[in-house]
């Protein structure tokens, strides 16, 4: 999966969602996945890279109120 891919998809559909980095930490963190805040930004930003593994995948698309099919075409 090609981060920069990944890193625009959570931060535009974040936004579209109207959530704050910090609303999205503490959805991923309610279903098991854990990232800060400061991780989120710095992902959304390039400076951090995230393995996106199934469990993460499975996390950002209910946390992002996505199909995960969705989610994978998106970060794909």
């Amino acid at each position: 999966m090609a981060d920069t891919n990944t890193q625009h998809f959570v931060r535009q559909r974040r936004r579209d969602l109207g959530l704050s980095q910090g609303d999205l930490a503490l959805r991923l963190s309610a279903r098991g996945a854990q990232l800060s805040r400061k991780a989120i930004s710095e992902w959304e930003r390039g400076k951090r890279r995230v393995q996106v593994d199934d469990h993460l995948l499975d996390a950002l698309a209910d946390a992002l109120r996505w199909d995960i099919e969705q989610v994978k075409r998106a970060i794909t």
